[in-house]
C-alpha cells in the first residue's frame, strides 16, 4: 500500500495500521447496540421503566456527536495520538463502569462518558486514514473501515444475543472494555500521523473553528447531504424498529428475526466487492447516479410489496444496505479531498451528519408508532428525493468535485 511519510514511519508498518484502524472502528460501532437484546430484561433488574432503559441508547447517539464535534477538531491541534490515548483510556474506564453499574442512572452516566470517547475515536479514525494512506490505498482502507460502520450496528446485537445465552448483559461491556484496552495498547505503539507543520495553530477555540470552515465549504456540505440522504438517513430507524417489523408485523419468532437481521449484515458485504469490480470500469459520477436511483427502487418496492412477506421486505432492505456499503468508502475519500486541511474537523462533520441526521430522522416515526415498515419505506423515499435533487443541482453547477466532476 502507498503510504505518506508518517505512515511509513509506523513501527509495525501497514498491517499494524490497518488492523488498528479496523479495531478502532469495530469496538466504537459495537458500542452502540451490542447489549440491545437485553434491554427488556434490564427493566426488571434495575426496577425501572423502559423509557429510562432506552435512554442508555438514545443518549449514547446524542453524546457521541458531542465527542465528534469537540475531540475531532482538537486532534487537528494536539495531534491524533493524544486524542487516541485519551479516548481509549476514557472508553475503557466508562465500559468498566457499565459492567459494575449499580443503578440505571449510573449506567446512563457511564454510557454518556463512553459515547463521548467513541465520538472522538471515530473522528480520529478517519483523520488517521487521511494522514497515513495515499491514493488507491486510502480508498481501500476507507472501504474496509466504512464497511464496518454499515455492518457493525447490525452484527453487534446478534453477537450480544449469543453472549446472553451464556452470560448477563454485563458481559457485553466486558468484551467492549477488553477491545478498548487492546486499542489503548495500540495507541501507545502508534506514532503520530499528523506532522507538526500541518497542525492548526492558536487556541482551542480556534481549533474548534475548523468546524465552521468545513460548514462554509458549500461543495463539501452539498455532497455530504447527497450521501447522507440515500445511505444513512433511514439507517437508525431500521436498527430501532426491525424487531417490531419482523416479529410483530410478520409474526416471526425472535430466533427467525435474528437470522434475517444477521443475514442482511453478512450479505451487505457483497456491496464492497461489487464496488471494487464496477469502479474499475465505470466513472464514479455514473455509479453515484445509478446508486441513488437504486435506493429509490428499494424504497418504492418496500412501500408497494414489502408488507406482503418478510422475504420481500428483506430483499428491499438488503438492496439499500448493499448500496450503503458501496457508497461510504469512496464518498468519504471524495469529501476529504474536497476539504483539504482541518481533517479532524472534516471527519467530525462527516460522522456527525451520518449519525445525527439519521437519529433525528427516526424520532417522528418512533414517537408516532404505528406501521414502522411504511414509515421506513417513506423515509427511504424522502432520503432518495433529497439526494436526487441535490445531486442534479451539483452536476449542473460549476463546482468541481474531486474524482466526480472536473
Amino acid at each position: 500500500m502507498e503510504l505518506t511519510p508518517t505512515g511509513r514511519n509506523q513501527r509495525f508498518g501497514t498491517p499494524f495500521m490497518v488492523g488498528f484502524l479496523i479495531l478502532l472502528m469495530m469496538f466504537v460501532i459495537f458500542s452502540t447496540d451490542m447489549y440491545a437484546p437485553a434491554l427488556p430484561s434490564m427493566t426488571g433488574e434495575f426496577n425501572t421503566s423502559e423509557t429510562l432503559v432506552n435512554m442508555t441508547v438514545l443518549l449514547f447517539f446524542a453524546c457521541m456527536i458531542v465527542g465528534m464535534l469537540v475531540l475531532g477538531p482538537m486532534s487537528d491541534r494536539a495531534g491524533r495520538r493524544p486524542i487516541l490515548l485519551f479516548g481509549t483510556a476514557l472508553y475503557v474506564a466508562a465500559s468498566l463502569g457499565c459492567v459494575f453499574a449499580w443503578s440505571i442512572w449510573a449506567l446512563i452516566v457511564f454510557r454518556i462518558i463512553q459515547a463521548i470517547a467513541c465520538g472522538g475515536l471515530m473522528a480520529s479514525n478517519l483523520a488517521v486514514v487521511k494522514d497515513t494512506f495515499v491514493g488507491q490505498s486510502m480508498v481501500t482502507v476507507l472501504m474496509i473501515t466504512q464497511a464496518i460502520s454499515v455492518i457493525g450496528p447490525i452484527a453487534a446485537p446478534v453477537f450480544g444475543a449469543w453472549l446472553l445465552e451464556w452470560f448477563s448483559w454485563r458481559a457485553s461491556f466486558v468484551v467492549l472494555a477488553a477491545l478498548g484496552a487492546a486499542a489503548f495498547v495500540c495507541s501507545l505503539v502508534f506514532r503520530e500521523s499528523l506532522a507538526p507543520e500541518n497542525r492548526s495553530q492558536g487556541s482551542l477555540a480556534s481549533s474548534l473553528s475548523g468546524l465552521g470552515k468545513v460548514a462554509r465549504n458549500g461543495r463539501f456540505m452539498v455532497f455530504l447531504l447527497v450521501c447522507v440522504g440515500f445511505t444513512a438517513l433511514p439507517f437508525n430507524l431500521y436498527l430501532t424498529t426491525s424487531s417490531f417489523i419482523y416479529e410483530d408485523y410478520f409474526g416471526l419468532s425472535p430466533q427467525a428475526y435474528s437470522y434475517f437481521f444477521g443475514a442482511s449484515a453478512g450479505l451487505a458485504v457483497l456491496g464492497l466487492f461489487l464496488y471494487r469490480i464496477v469502479s474499475r470500469r465505470v466513472a464514479l459520477r455514473r455509479i453515484t447516479t445509478t446508486l441513488i436511483l437504486g435506493v429509490g427502487v428499494c424504497g418504492a418496492g418496500m412501500l408497494a410489496i414489502g408488507h406482503l412477506s418478510p422475504w420481500l421486505f428483506f430483499a428491499c432492505m438488503l438492496g439499500f444496505q448493499m448500496i450503503g456499503s458501496m457508497v461510504r468508502p469512496y464518498s468519504a475519500n471524495v469529501l476529504l479531498m474536497i476539504h483539504q486541511g482541518d481533517t479532524g474537523a472534516a471527519s467530525s462533520m462527516l460522522n456527525v451528519a451520518m449519525q445525527g441526521l439519521s437519529s433525528l430522522a427516526m424520532l417522528p416515526a418512533i414517537l408516532m408508532g404505528g406501521d414502522y415498515l411504511t414509515s421506513l419505506a417513506i423515509l427511504i423515499l424522502i432520503g432518495f428525493t433529497i439526494s436526487l435533487t441535490l445531486w442534479i443541482g451539483l452536476l449542473r453547477s460549476k463546482a468541481k468535485i474531486p474524482l466526480i466532476k472536473d
